[in-house]
């Protein structure tokens, strides 16, 4: 009985202290919770505007050839999404839309998948089948120099053989000071790069494919939100409003923010 009692204790001590233990940080929601930190460096809501210049990289002079501005407007809430009218004062006026998730962790864009199809050969069309992530993870938080984060995949199935043909990785590498234009001061921010890779079918040699690889940048300050962006326009285009065209791999776009 005497034995069965000091058991008893063992157990009822163990229950104790085990139950008046702090719980780790691991499975504590607040500690893995960025929103203050992603409220700082990308201050989102209904009736806010942002005006950028945008310029096109003149391939044979080398320099950057202002074409227009575009106006991005946070117009409405709905599900989770805001909702944001895209107007490009030099294309008659466009008005494209934008959808933009902001979580705890994350911020995301919804995806436009039209003109994926250019991903795959015309003599691959019918029988290959593409899955495609529905948004772009542009920012996961919480940020470390040289962390990486996945943002975009697009697979494509052919019979029970799946294979990736697009991939879009994060880098962040970091602040620094930049100049939004020629008269204006410095102002610190923080540097994210993207790397975009498009592995393409080789239809003359199965085992083998075409691979490209195209980068960007993109430039957050405080208060400010996105100040800059600049580099291949596959991915500049496809995270301001426009549709997936293959032609704009060819094509370096900047978008610097109007203060």
């Amino acid at each position: 009985m005497k034995i069965f009692s000091k058991v008893l204790a063992v157990i009822i001590l163990a229950i104790f202290f085990g139950c008046s233990e702090s719980p780790s940080d691991s499975n504590d929601p607040a500690a893995n919770d960025n929103s203050e930190e992603i409220a700082k460096y990308f201050p989102i809501e209904v009736g806010k505007s942002f005006t950028y210049n945008v310029d096109s990289l003149d391939l044979i002079s080398g320099n950057y050839v202002q074409i227009g501005q575009r106006t991005l407007s946070i117009d409405k809430i709905e599900s989770d999404y805001f909702v944001c009218s895209e107007i490009y004062n030099y294309l008659q006026g466009l008005n494209l839309l934008t959808k933009i998730k902001v979580s705890e962790n994350s911020i995301e864009i919804l995806a436009d998948t039209t003109g994926s199809s250019e991903l795959i050969p015309d003599s691959l069309g019918i029988t290959v089948k593409l899955e495609l992530d529905e948004s772009f993870k542009v920012v996961e938080f919480p940020l470390e120099l040289n962390s990486t984060w996945e943002v975009y995949n697009a697979y494509a199935s052919m019979g029970t053989a799946k294979f990736k043909v697009f991939t879009l990785i994060a880098k962040y590498l970091g602040e620094e000071n930049i100049e939004l234009n020629s008269e204006s001061e410095q102002i610190p921010a923080i540097k994210i790069e993207y790397i975009v890779t498009i592995n393409i079918p080789d239809m003359s040699n199965i085992l083998a494919s075409k691979i490209q690889t195209y980068k960007a940048n993109v430039w957050l300050a405080e208060n400010l939100g996105i100040v800059k962006m600049e580099g291949c326009a596959l991915f500049v285009n496809s995270i301001s409003g426009n549709n997936f065209d293959m032609s704009d791999s060819n094509k370096t776009m900047k978008h610097t923010i109007v203060l």
